[in-house]
């Protein structure tokens, strides 16, 4: 034990001779930390929304009820949503979009529209 404290002494003023006296900048990386794909846009959620409920209600009326749709999901639901091919939305975001507008809210959204 009374050879190892002064190996570690010396080992610790060895490696402050290394140093040139000035403190050395941030070690800490301060680059962006890369997080995921941004969030959907409503807009980008609304171009799958439109065709999916205006099949179902043509018309301007099936925009408003979409927009109701859009209002009314979350965040992830939007990024879900966003994510499958509007020309042929999958099945499950389908369902999906049906389920939003079985919540009360959309349904008194669409309601008034």
């Amino acid at each position: 034990m009374t050879l190892r404290l002064p190996l570690l002494i010396a080992a610790f003023a060895g490696l402050a001779a290394c140093s040139d006296g000035v403190p050395m900048s941030n070690p800490v990386s301060t680059a962006p930390v890369a997080t995921g794909p941004a969030p959907a846009t409503p807009a980008e959620a609304r171009e799958v929304v439109v065709p999916v409920v205006s099949a179902q209600v043509p018309g301007e009326l099936g925009g408003a009820v979409s927009d109701c749709v859009i209002d009314n999901a979350s965040q992830d639901e939007i990024n879900r949503i966003a994510e499958t091919n509007a020309a042929s939305p999958s099945p499950d975001v389908v369902l999906l979009i049906a389920d939003i507008l079985s919540r009360p809210a959309t349904t008194a959204c669409a309601t008034a529209a």
